[in-house]
């Protein structure tokens, strides 16, 4: 597990990097901080998925598996999108912090809390044409 905690923490930063990008970018041409954040969730949702596939846990599943996989790899992220929209909602009403501080600090608790330990499960490290290692 260290070795995927490793490595899910690189693939959760470039998410997370890809996310802020996003909503800055959103956010500086006007976009409400709130609205912004959903689309910008999305694309580090879309980075985080290949690279906890590929990179993280190693998964070469077949293509019943990869379905399989991106189906509950949705059911949680499911979960965690609506734990990251609630944390980013309340820091942003609720602190003075700038709102890409209430970005980080929010997803890093869910991501560390909830999403990596439940794709551990997802992925299956190393599955190959049905065979799983």
């Amino acid at each position: 597990m260290h070795k995927a905690l490793t490595r899910g923490t690189v693939i959760g930063a470039l998410a997370t990097l890809a996310d802020l990008v996003t909503l800055v970018v959103l956010v500086t041409f006007g976009v409400p901080k709130t609205q912004a954040s959903w689309p910008a969730l999305a694309v580090g949702v879309a980075v985080q998925f290949v690279g906890s596939k590929r990179f993280t846990f190693e998964s070469r599943a077949s293509r019943w598996d990869e379905a399989r996989e991106l189906a509950l790899f949705l059911v949680v992220e499911a979960a965690a999108f609506g734990l990251n929209l609630a944390a980013f909602d309340f820091g942003v009403r609720h602190t003075a912090l700038p709102y890409v501080i209430v970005r980080i600090a929010g997803s890093s608790a869910v991501y560390f809390a909830f999403s990596l330990p439940l794709w551990s499960l997802v992925f299956r490290r190393g599955a190959r044409d049905g065979r799983h290692s």
